[in-house]
């Protein structure tokens, strides 16, 4: 108590209000063990009592209040001293009282029972834990676990980072993939000078197979304006066929005229409309044949024209020297 008086106001807190009453079940009513002394026994027991509340063991350095309660998590089986992840190096310093024949009673109990646990942080834990990052993040993870919205929020943030990974991944990937394609791109070979000159050589090896095969640039220039003049008659020809087929189509039907609809019930009045109607359908459809026969006589001239002209060209000299252009090789 006489250490109290030195701390510090913050940590000092005298209150009315009794702590959270606990189970019996889990209060440690005292505690015994043997201890040396100069009786004729050698030795005598010790009992220290608690309090169902809060207690403090208060003493100077090395009086034995850590080798206290370690005694009391070493007697109840704790794992920071059976756990096989602690290795005696991690406990070597953490005294307690060997061979002394320690005793555990709880509250309500008349014998020791050393089977129940208690949560036990040693006396260097804090230090241990700033040097060890796995238990550090297995203990926060465990206290995030007890607040459900959260820890699913821990859930989704890791299964965040593993999608993130998996597509980094596959991004990576690709990258390696197309570096590799860009790799394999080749330039083309030469340069401009160079590929000028390759066209000089290609347009003289055509005038000498040109030469060769008798066959001038004149003589080119009019097989090809004959050519192109031939595909123009060619698709006129082929469309006035297609013009002809629509008309033979057209030409087996007839118009037909709506009358529209009379809202009198005059006899007399409505068949002077339907005559009227009838007989200008009758006109009308006269006309139209007379239109569409007119129209096919045109498409038919039309249409032998275009054989003339196509077979004209064939036989053309122009055009029937042209083959041999085709045969020319370049080297």
């Amino acid at each position: 108590m006489h250490q109290i008086i030195f701390e510090p106001e913050s940590r000092v807190s005298l209150s009315l209000e009794k702590p959270e009453a606990k189970s019996s079940y889990l209060v440690i009513d005292h505690v015994e063990f043997k201890q040396k002394s100069d009786s004729p026994a050698g030795s005598e027991t010790t009992s220290v009592y608690f309090n169902s509340n809060l207690n403090t063991i208060i003493g100077g350095r090395s009086n034995g209040k850590s080798t206290l309660t370690n005694s009391i998590a070493k007697s109840l089986g704790n794992a920071v001293f059976t756990s096989n992840e602690n290795t005696s190096t991690s406990t070597h310093n953490m005294y307690t009282f060997n061979d002394a024949n320690f005793k555990v009673y709880w509250e309500g109990d008349s014998e020791p029972n050393n089977d129940r646990q208690v949560e036990f942080i040693p006396q260097d834990y804090m230090i241990t834990l700033a040097d060890d990052d796995l238990a550090r993040n297995k203990l926060i993870r465990s206290t995030v676990e007890t607040d459900e919205c959260n820890y699913e929020k821990i859930i989704n943030y890791e299964k965040n980072i593993q999608e993130n990974n998996s597509e980094i991944g596959q991004l990576l990937e690709e990258l390696e993939t197309l570096n590799q394609q860009l790799n394999n791109l080749k330039s083309p070979e030469g340069d401009k000078a160079g590929i000028k000159k390759q066209l000089e050589s290609i347009n003289e090896s055509i005038r000498e197979q040109s030469d060769k095969a008798d066959f001038s640039a004149e003589s080119q220039k009019k097989y090809q304006i004959a050519d192109c003049n031939l595909k123009k008659l060619t698709g006129k020809k082929r469309l006035t066929e297609f013009n002809l087929q629509d008309l033979a189509s057209v030409k087996a039907k007839k118009i037909k005229l709506q009358s529209p609809l009379s809202e009198t019930d005059d006899s007399d009045y409505n068949k002077q409309l339907t005559d009227f109607l009838s007989a200008l359908e009758q006109e009308a459809n006269q006309k139209w044949q007379k239109k569409l026969i007119s129209i096919e006589t045109e498409q038919n001239n039309h249409l032998e024209y275009f054989k003339e002209a196509i077979n004209k060209i064939h036989t053309s000299s122009d055009y029937m020297n042209g083959p041999r252009i085709k045969s020319v090789q370049v080297k």
